[in-house]
């Protein structure tokens, strides 16, 4: 709950410092699983590659 007594300024940076560690939480989270994303499709083209080797890819 804001105090309503604080001062303006105080409560402003408080919120967004607030929504700034969300956003990079956030950002945080989709880096990662894009990374992980793309370490298991580079694993899975290298496995296809292996198993069928006379197909080339484009």
């Amino acid at each position: 709950m804001i105090d309503l007594t604080a001062d303006p300024l105080i409560v402003g940076v408080q919120i967004a410092l607030t929504g700034m560690g969300v956003v990079f939480v956030v950002l945080t989270i989709v880096a990662f699983a894009l990374s992980a994303l793309r370490a298991s499709q580079h694993l899975f083209r290298r496995r296809s590659e292996v198993l069928q080797p006379g197909v080339s890819s484009p």
